[in-house]
């Protein structure tokens, strides 16, 4: 694994340290200059409302959630959808009202735990059922691991904007650790994700 020092400074009194992680089992360490590590120091005007995915505001807090919490989709340049988590999703049949998704192999949480599809409706059902934004998720059922890397999401009505809820804007498909789910009042403090960096408090 590949770990890196990140410290953001918020409200200009506390500080952010983290280490980043591989959210595979393997990584590289080789860089150009032979150099790693290093600091980087970020000014925000104020601390995050939480460090829960499920429980931050979207558009201010987003940056620090992000650094640690990788998500099932990705959205790039132009609005676009693509892979995160997750390499193969769609709708199936018609009517946006069922989503499945697969995983890619081999991901691990920064914990150690396995990154697997059980793992990951968890998280969603978390997320939908005590997030902030449960008007974006009312529409969603039911979400099921169909599968060891197969994830099912099924609506009572038409869901077409499923694919954006499961990126890092929305960050409905931020992924969150067992560990996490099992403490869900340390998450406000602590971060259980899978993303290229750790919180070191």
């Amino acid at each position: 694994m590949r770990r890196q020092r990140i410290t953001a400074v918020l409200a200009a009194v506390a500080a952010l340290a983290a280490a980043s992680t591989a959210c595979s089992g393997s990584g590289s360490t080789s860089s150009g200059s032979g150099a790693h590590g290093g600091t980087l120091t970020v000014v925000s005007a104020g601390a995050p409302a939480s460090l829960n995915p499920a429980k931050a505001n979207v558009g201010s807090d987003n940056w620090f959630i992000n650094l640690a919490y990788d998500t099932v989709l990705r959205q790039g340049p132009g609005a676009k959808t693509g892979p995160g988590l997750a390499t193969k999703w769609g709708y199936v049949g018609t009517g946006n009202k069922v989503f499945d998704f697969t995983l890619r192999g081999g991901l691990k949480f920064a914990d150690g735990t396995p990154l697997d599809a059980k793992a990951i409706a968890a998280s969603l059902n978390y997320s939908r059922k005590n997030g902030l934004n449960v008007s974006w998720t009312s529409a969603i059922s039911s979400v099921t691991a169909t599968g060891p890397l197969t994830v099912r999401i099924r609506c009572s009505s038409p869901n077409p904007i499923l694919p954006q809820l499961l990126t890092q804007v929305l960050m409905i498909g931020s992924a969150i650790s067992p560990k996490g789910l099992a403490s869900p009042g340390a998450m406000g403090t602590r971060s259980f994700g899978a993303g290229p960096y750790l919180l070191d408090t």
